[in-house]
């Protein structure tokens, strides 16, 4: 059996899908205030959610838990929380070239637990 280029990316294109929906689901079921606040209910949320895996990427946040944490911190902060002038820790971190996708995300998480200063 011969699998086709086009027929991987159909399969890796229905992955994403499937994952953006569960990215979604999890949205809708623990930050329900925070996407309502935002305007971010059905096609509007998962549109925000496939952008936010596309802008992920861009930062080399790949890892599972790290992507669910930034996609979080769209219904937390803002779905552009990384250029956002509100939020500019965020892209600051995001924007390193020293630090892996994993410890961007955990600096940013330590961010959103402890504040400016960071743990105690």
């Amino acid at each position: 059996m011969v699998i086709r280029s086009e027929q991987i990316e159909e399969m890796q294109e229905y992955r994403t899908d499937r994952y953006v929906e569960a990215l979604a689901r999890h949205l809708e079921s623990n930050f329900p205030a925070e996407i309502a606040g935002r305007g971010l209910q059905g096609s509007k949320l998962r549109q925000a959610v496939s952008e936010g895996v596309t802008d992920a990427g861009q930062y080399n946040v790949h890892a599972a838990s790290d992507l669910r944490l930034y996609i979080e911190c769209i219904a937390m902060l803002s779905p552009n929380f990384d250029t956002s002038a509100e939020h500019p820790w965020a892209g600051e971190i995001l924007r390193r070239a020293d630090l892996g996708g994993k410890c961007k995300m955990d600096r940013i998480n330590e961010r959103l637990l402890f504040g400016p200063g960071g743990p105690r």
